[in-house]
């Protein structure tokens, strides 16, 4: 057992409390925990089978992988050099490997990926869409690229990767993960096998080492000692076959008739009491004495009013102050509402190859490392924002981050990504949207149940339809389109961006340290002089799916379920309240009878101040049961029994999603999308106030809510055939997942 605490806290007297409550109770055990090493040389060939959906199958639809045992997590240096290699190797439009992989015509889509989570650390080198008959040719092309590599690397791609590197250690922006976990789970990569904690932490003197190494071949030595003359190596190849899940179900089915066969009737009475007794245990509730031992904060405890973060307006300027340790964050939102429906899907197309297509002064390969060498990042992202509710603004902004050093460099090179892309390099586009393709399949097996809430909501709010049109499963349908379409979409693409990218489309917002604040403020406006200036009548826009009971298959073994509605339409309004009322129904509901019951991985609803109310599960074996759940979602809140105690913990859960802390970018991005929305401080505080106010009997109207959602009859399923065709009843269309 690992203890980690992270926070602003008395160590002491946590410890303290651990021994008396928890550990003096146990006695002391030395236990080992040692791994064994491979220690043998070893050089494996696999092949796998997974399976496609029928009639979608490809003659290149294969995977190809080597695989390398590279060394130990426990060596730090060596760890995070892998890691770095791996970047240069594959992970920029200059990467040798990559690069050789793509053009040599063997795949679609190359990538790199070190795994240093285990003791003996694996570098595993993909090629996807792949034929089977080119895998002596992949792996020519991997060591003659690498070969080539361990000759000398260019030693530009090297340094931009280890500053891009070193600005993210600076920035220490993990995401959605607060930044104690992101630590706590990278001290364990060595804690587990016996280093000390606080080492694993230390990683910025081994930046000194490998910058000194540049001119001295450290990364070609690592190629050549880890990975060419590395004898603990294999090979796999899973190829595609069409209905194997199909025949994997049909065989599994048979295999348990026959069990069941196989068992007397006494036999068959037991498993129908266990299943019984094991679901009654899953229905009982924990008891009063049970749950009063679980320490909790009291509801005086919380602050009643917040400081807010907020963008203000400077000389036409979105400018949020912030004490971001020397880096400046710049958003360029350009209002998308010039197009027409027919072309907001180029807004997506445009956000992909932002920052990856060639521009006036750089090509496809030069570019990447231009932006990695100087800045944090230049990326683009799609967003909708209601300044107001009868108007939805689509929008694209182009984000950038730079050190204040930098700060030339990066509107230099924003001004490069938005006046200077050539949509005529075919070639390139060509690269990014097969690149887009995978990246989309992979989303789709791994996020399934946000696409599938995505598309849900594109039935009844604008704004997710919009979503769905530049990420989700429309864009996937589109970018099928673009691969075959090249031409059309080139030419496309260059009208799009010419209507998109103006001065009178820009809202220029920027956060940085008040030092710096001027300097920011001059080159914004030097930047918007830069644009093209011209002036197109702003669209409003229908863009809500039609059909609204959709099920879309794969080869996947499950599926994801969720229900979505515009709550506005039924006449309600959003209420602070609403963040407990999702918990509950989260907690006490959806848990028990999706998660526990009925063995889905996850799932979970949400209640969104724009109106939005939606379900979903996550990794399900049901589609029906599932569905019968939430439409039971509004009767369980009529009838929930609410202690005090218990609202006061969803209270808290509640207060612990808005004011968790936040990195600066996310801080900053928020500021700017409740600017762009309209969302005051005063309206914020009121939604706090509900939230604080909710009482026990404040839960039961909210079920007419749910209700009402599930009356509207907006579902979609995305995942397993036979589990969606089995309830195809639901659907009124049920398509696979390349649209034919």
């Amino acid at each position: 057992s690992y203890i980690y605490i992270y926070g602003d806290t008395d160590v002491e007297k946590h410890m303290e409390m651990l021994d008396r409550e928890y550990l003096s109770k146990y006695e002391k055990t030395e236990v080992c925990s040692d791994i064994k090493e491979l220690t043998e040389p070893f050089s494996t060939y696999e092949c796998g089978k997974y399976s496609v959906s029928a009639g979608e199958k490809k003659e290149n639809d294969s995977i190809f992988s080597l695989n390398y045992v590279t060394g130990k997590s426990t060596d730090l240096l060596q760890s995070i050099s892998m890691d770095i290699l791996t970047y240069i190797l594959f992970d920029t439009n200059a990467s040798p490997v990559k690069k050789a992989l793509i053009e040599s015509g063997i795949c679609e889509e190359a990538e790199g990926w070190h795994d240093n989570t285990t003791y003996q650390c694996v570098l595993s080198i993909i090629a996807k869409n792949c034929k089977t008959e080119d895998k002596d040719k992949f792996v020519a092309v991997v060591k003659e690229s690498l070969e080539k590599a361990a000759e000398g690397l260019d030693k530009k791609l090297i340094l931009s990767v280890l500053n891009y590197w070193e600005f993210m250690l600076r920035e220490a922006d993990f995401g959605y993960r607060p930044k104690g976990l992101a630590y706590g789970m990278s001290m364990m990569k060595g804690y587990l096998h016996g280093q000390d904690a606080a080492e694993c932490l230390k990683t910025w003197k081994f930046f000194d080492i490998m910058r000194d190494g540049i001119d001295k071949g450290y990364f070609e030595n690592l190629i050549k000692e880890r990975i060419l003359s590395n004898d603990f190596r294999s090979f796999v190849m899973i190829e595609a076959e069409e209905g194997l899940q199909a025949e994997n179900d049909k065989k599994d089915s048979e295999k348990l008739k026959a069990i069941k066969e196989s068992l007397t009737e006494e036999e068959l009475d037991n498993i129908i009491e266990e299943t019984k007794t094991l679901k009654e245990y899953q229905s009982q509730a924990d008891s009063e004495e049970i749950i009063s031992q679980i320490p909790l904060l009291s509801a005086d405890e919380i602050d009643k009013e917040k400081e807010y973060d907020k963008a203000e307006e400077i000389d036409g300027k979105l400018y949020f102050k912030a004490d971001t340790n020397g880096i400046v964050y710049a958003k360029a939102v350009f209002k998308a509402d010039c197009l027409e429906k027919e072309e907001l899907c180029y807004v997506g197309l445009i956000e992909e190859i932002a920052g990856k297509i060639d521009t006036e002064n750089f090509d496809y390969s030069s570019l990447p490392s231009e932006i990695n060498m100087y800045t944090g990042g230049i990326e683009a992202e799609c967003i909708a924002y209601s300044p107001d509710e009868k108007r939805l603004v689509p929008a694209i902004a182009i984000n950038g981050k730079a050190l204040e050093r930098n700060l030339g460099k990066l509107f230099e090179l924003l001004g490069e990504v938005v006046m200077g892309m050539k949509y005529d390099c075919k070639d390139s586009m060509l690269k990014i949207i097969k690149e887009t393709k995978g990246y989309l399949e992979r989303k789709f097996e791994d996020s399934g149940h946000s696409v599938s809430s995505v598309r849900a909501l594109a039935c009844c709010k604008n704004g997710s339809a919009f979503m769905d049109m530049t990420s989700g499963i429309a864009f996937y349908d589109f970018i099928l389109w673009a691969e075959e379409n090249i031409d059309e979409v080139c030419e496309k693409a260059a009208e799009a961006a010419s209507k998109i990218f103006t001065k009178e489309n820009l809202i220029f917002a920027y956060c940085c340290e008040e030092k710096a604040e001027k300097e920011v403020s001059s080159m914004a406006d030097e930047f918007k002089e830069k644009l093209a200036s011209a002036q197109y009548e702003e669209k409003n826009y229908n863009l809500i799916a039609e059909i609204k009971k959709q099920g879309i298959t794969n080869s996947s073994k499950v599926v994801y379920n969720s229900i979505a509605a515009n709550f506005k339409k039924f006449g309600f309004e959003y209420s602070g309240k609403m963040k407990v009322i999702k918990n509950i129904v989260n907690t006490e509901y959806l848990w028990n009878e999706v998660r526990v019951r009925g063995g889905a991985y996850g799932c979970g609803c949400n209640i969104l101040r724009n109106g939005s109310i939606y379900t979903y599960s996550y990794r399900d074996p049901n589609v029906k049961e599932t569905y019968d759940a939430y439409k039971n979602i509004g009767e369980f809140l009529r009838n929930a029994v609410i202690s005090p105690r218990e609202m006061t913990k969803y209270i808290l859960g509640a207060i612990n999603e808005m004011d968790k802390p936040k990195s600066f970018q996310t801080r900053f991005d928020v500021a700017v999308s409740e600017h762009l929305n309209s969302i005051t401080k005063e309206k914020k505080q009121k939604e706090r106030e509900e939230l604080l106010s909710i009482k026990p009997e404040d839960v039961a109207p909210f079920g007419e809510i749910f209700d009402k959602a599930f009356d509207a009859q907006i579902k979609v399923t995305l995942g397993n055939e036979k589990a969606i065709n089995t309830s195809a009843e639901l659907f009124d269309d049920i398509r696979g997942m390349k649209k034919r």
